[in-house]
């Protein structure tokens, strides 16, 4: 099945499949192609229904990374109070960066 340029997150879509009840092994990818393997391991093509879940997958957000958040929360504080809460892990989106030495 093509993929038509599209990225895809394998894990993810293999989880789609399944909850859409798409049969599926494990899936693997070859230039714009996205099969399924059957059980000798021999790339096998999709079900026609699979590509219906391909077309609506989106690929995961990254997860923020808490030193990129700290170091641009430090960079625009302008206020001793802004700084306080930057190092306290008080600001940004993921706030992880709580109680990390800088």
């Amino acid at each position: 099945m093509k993929l038509n340029r599209k990225t895809v997150d394998l894990v993810k879509l293999g989880e789609e499949l399944t909850a859409a009840g798409v049969p599926h092994n494990a899936l693997g990818t070859a230039g714009d192609e996205i099969f399924t393997y059957n059980e000798q391991g021999e790339p096998l093509e999709l079900p026609a229904e699979a590509g219906v879940v391909i077309d609506s997958h989106v690929l995961p957000q990254p997860e923020p990374d808490p030193d990129e958040e700290l170091a641009v929360a430090i960079t625009a504080a302008t206020t001793l109070d802004q700084l306080k809460n930057a190092l306290l892990g008080k600001v940004g989106k993921s706030a992880r960066a709580k109680g990390k030495a800088v």
